[in-house]
């Protein structure tokens, strides 16, 4: 006879679900609960460790001015002859998407440097060579406590955070998003 077990619901209700406390899902739910918003963030692990920072990381790619590239259009081509070299596919470089990260760039790298220093002990950004297969340069800097860092300011802005918890499917009402179904990925 199969053995069955007792399922736990609950419902809870926010202003705003982030799923993923990576570096953009953490800088998004501080953000929120300084402007007051009740948040709750779900993600599948522990937010010290979450994210493509979680391990920790040494370089963010520059499309921007602080990358040397004046116009969206220089990041555009930049862009388009580096995925031809490395992946020889040069439509992968999507117009729309590398003009808004060119035409971002300034305003994310000051949003993450609210919660961790980017520059180097002489107070200036070390930039390197190219991005690899990004446009621009790449910015270096000492990222390896990143996460944990970020993890502690989310803790200390009182978003509720749901680790090791899986989103499932995202539920919708006249075709907007408005929460989700999650799932513990721990057994307790």
């Amino acid at each position: 006879m199969a053995e069955t077990k007792t399922v736990k619901l609950e419902r809870l209700s926010c202003d705003v679900l982030v799923v993923g406390a990576g570096p953009a899902g953490c800088s998004a739910a501080i953000e929120a609960r300084e402007a007051g918003l009740d948040v709750i963030v779900l993600d599948k692990a522990d937010p010290k460790w979450s994210g493509s920072a979680g391990r920790g990381i040494d370089l963010i790619h520059s499309l921007g001015t602080r990358g040397g590239l004046a116009t969206a259009e220089d990041a555009i081509k930049s862009s388009q002859i580096s995925y031809t070299r490395y992946y020889d596919e040069p439509d992968l470089a999507n117009e729309n998407v590398i003009y808004k990260l060119w035409e971002k760039e300034d305003w994310a790298l000051t949003q993450l440097e609210k919660y961790y220093n980017l520059k180097w002990f002489d107070g200036d950004y070390l930039y390197a060579g190219t991005g690899g297969a990004y446009a621009g340069k790449s910015i270096r800097f000492h990222g390896l406590d990143l996460k944990p860092k970020m993890a502690a300011q989310l803790k200390k802005s009182g978003a509720r955070i749901l680790s090791r918890c899986m989103m499932a499917d995202v539920l919708t009402y006249n075709g907007r998003a408005v929460g989700c179904t999650a799932v513990g990925t721990r057994e307790e």
